[in-house]
């Protein structure tokens, strides 16, 4: 089974302008032309996202590992929150 063939990025776009030309090439409209206003929406959700990646799982590893716990006693405290937070949503 063949695929269809990579759409090269332009040069002369930036990165979320890329990402919407891209995707309508991809699409089959050959005549799309990034919407200036919406390619600046996609900046700053691209920079959101990235500046907020972690989920409640990993932020509940990462902060109490900067105390230097042992691993038992982080694995126990990770688990215990994950479970209060998943208790209280009625999970």
């Amino acid at each position: 089974m063949a695929g269809r063939p990579p759409v090269l990025p332009s040069s002369n776009l930036s990165y979320s302008e890329n990402f919407l030309y891209m995707l309508h090439q991809c699409m089959g409209d050959k005549s799309y032309k990034p919407n200036p206003r919406l390619a600046r929406l996609l900046d700053i959700l691209f920079f959101l996202h990235a500046e907020h990646e972690m989920n409640c799982s990993t932020s509940a590893a990462r902060h109490p590992e900067n105390t230097f716990l042992s691993p038992l006693l982080l694995d126990t405290y990770t688990l215990h929150k994950l479970n209060y937070h998943n208790s209280k949503l009625n999970l």
